[in-house]
């Protein structure tokens, strides 16, 4: 019988979870550089506010960075071979003293997990939205759907 539990807890800190125990992981978390997120950001790194308050953006960029990279690491760890995870994330555009930036969220997270041998997906926006997917072959997929990073360790 399989059993479906939802737990909403820190997902930096899974230690209830046993390794390679979920199969499925679905997030959508704060999206570094939407202002709306800058406060949460900020209770976990104060610098984060002293780079904004300076204009630094790409340095709070990566500061926010770093820390969702805490959630990936326990994520990966936790996560089942052949496992996926699926995360709802977008870009972001913010003007900080006058100037405009993209700010490419989706590239750092697939930065992240692609040394770890996860092939990605690539979500287009709009009334359609498709997947790109392209697999450990190199072979390139386009489907309806919502998924973002498959788990391929073990294939």
């Amino acid at each position: 019988m399989t059993t479906h539990q939802i737990v909403n807890a820190n997902s930096n800190y899974l230690s209830f979870l046993n390794n390679n125990s979920i199969n499925l992981i679905v997030t959508s978390p704060p999206y570094p550089m939407i202002e709306m997120w800058d406060k949460l950001f900020i209770e976990q790194d104060i610098s984060i506010q002293e780079d904004l308050n300076n204009g630094d953006g790409n340095a709070s960029f990566i500061k926010m960075h770093n820390l969702l990279n805490k959630t990936w690491k326990e994520c990966d760890r936790v996560l089942a071979d052949h496992g996926f995870i699926c995360i709802n994330i977008g870009d972001a555009t913010r003007t900080i003293n006058g100037n405009f930036q993209l700010y490419s969220n989706h590239s750092k997270i697939i930065d992240f997990f692609h040394p770890w041998g996860i092939v990605y997906c690539l979500i287009s926006c709009g009334e359609n939205p498709q997947i790109h997917l392209i697999n450990s072959w190199g072979q390139e997929y386009t489907r309806q759907g919502l998924m973002l990073h498959i788990n391929m360790n073990t294939y």
